[in-house]
Formats: C-alpha cells, structure tokens, sequence
C-alpha cells in the first residue's frame, strides 16, 4: 500500500514478525534461565548439601532467600520487557494507524478475522491508547471464538473511555458469553468423565448412574453423592 511505502516506515507486517521474534526470544530466555536454575539446584544436591550442620544449613537458606530474592527480580525484568516497535513520527504513525484500522473494519465486513486482528494490532503499535482498534481488534477476536482475548480488549477500550456505554455494554455480553462458553465446556468434560468412569466400572458391573452430580449453584462446582 502506498501509505506504507513513506520513507523510513517499516511495513505493518514487519512490525508484526519483529515483535513476534521478540517475543520467542524473551521466551527462549525465560527457558535457558529455568534450565539453568534447575541444573544450579541438582549440582548443590549432588554436593550433599543436605548432610551439612543445621548452622550451615541456615546460613544456606538465608544464600537461597537472596539467590531466590534475585531471580524473582530478574524475572519480573524480563517479564515487563515490552517489544519498541520501530516507527515514524507521531503525526506520520498517527495517519498509519488510522489506514490500518479502517482496513481492519472492512476486513470484519469480510470475515477476514486473522487479518483484523494483525491490522488492528498494527494501529496499535502505531497509536497506543487507540480505542477503535481495541474494539476492531475484540470484534476480531470474538468472530474467532477467542474470547478472552476479546474480553481483554473492551476491557482496555473501557479504561480509555470509561463513558462509552457500548463499550460498556460489550464488556458484559462478551463475559457472559464466556460464562456459557465455560458452562458448555465444563458439561461436556463431566459427560466424557462419566462415559469414562462407566467403561471402567461396567468391567465391575456398576455404573455411575448410581451416582448423584449436584450442582452447588452459588459456585457452579459440583458434588457426588451415591444412591442405591
């Protein structure tokens, strides 16, 4: 597209595959770190650190508390390390944005969704803070049956503009959508246990229909109790 020919403009998709290198790599590290971490605790138990005095082993734990202390810092570092896109002055980024958000709202026209998704995240890159891309973005999502996803995105939209009583609104149906997603999920795994539960006991012969399942309908959770 000709807007994103502006000289020194890296493309939207550029935008999208350095961010995702960036974040295989803070995940490359966050593995190498815990891989690390385990192999550091298997060296000091092969060393008999457990046959050491209780002094020594209280001044260990104090070591471990710090060494502890020192990682959890490192990690939350590298935890909030967030991708720097590379992009143009704000009023040129401004302009960017607004294209690839209003090519996301032709793409929702479209069931396009992936591709709303990657245009609005762009504009997002490009304009942090803008709201109609949040809401693209979540229409996106949504299609997609991605709905936390989406939940997340009316959620940020709101916190920009806390009046908007359709973004409000949205907020709502999407989580109660989720609540019957949940719902669905949740009595579908109880009947794939129950089928489950019934192949083995039929070896038995008994059956779980001699079993109860209560729903508590304060918690949504469930109890067995058994009948003759």
């Amino acid at each position: 597209a000709a807007v994103e020919s502006l000289s020194g403009f890296t493309p939207g998709l550029e935008l999208l595959r350095l961010r995702d290198e960036f974040n295989e790599e803070k995940r490359r590290q966050a593995i190498e770190r815990r891989r690390n971490e385990t192999e550091k605790d298997d060296d000091e138990w092969r060393k008999g650190k457990g046959n050491k005095t209780r002094a020594d082993g209280a001044n260990d734990d104090k070591v471990e508390d710090q060494q502890k202390s020192k990682d959890d810092e490192e990690n939350k570092e590298l935890a909030e390390e967030k991708f720097t896109p590379p992009i143009p002055p704000p009023s040129q980024a401004n302009k960017i944005a607004v294209y690839h958000c209003n090519r996301a709202a032709c793409l929702l026209h479209l069931d396009r969704n992936e591709e709303v998704i990657n245009d609005a995240t762009i504009a997002l890159m490009l304009k942090p803070g803008y709201t109609k891309a949040y809401t693209r973005r979540m229409s996106g999502y949504e299609k997609m049956d991605r709905l936390d996803d989406a939940i997340s995105d009316a959620k940020a939209a709101l916190v920009l503009e806390p009046r908007n009583a359709q973004i409000r609104s949205n907020v709502t149906r999407l989580q109660k959508l989720n609540e019957i997603k949940m719902e669905k999920l949740k009595e579908e795994t109880m009947g794939k246990l129950k089928d489950l539960g019934n192949s083995i006991l039929g070896n038995f012969g008994m059956s779980l229909d001699s079993f109860k399942a209560e729903k508590d309908p304060n918690t949504g959770s469930y109890s067995i109790s058994y009948g003759n």
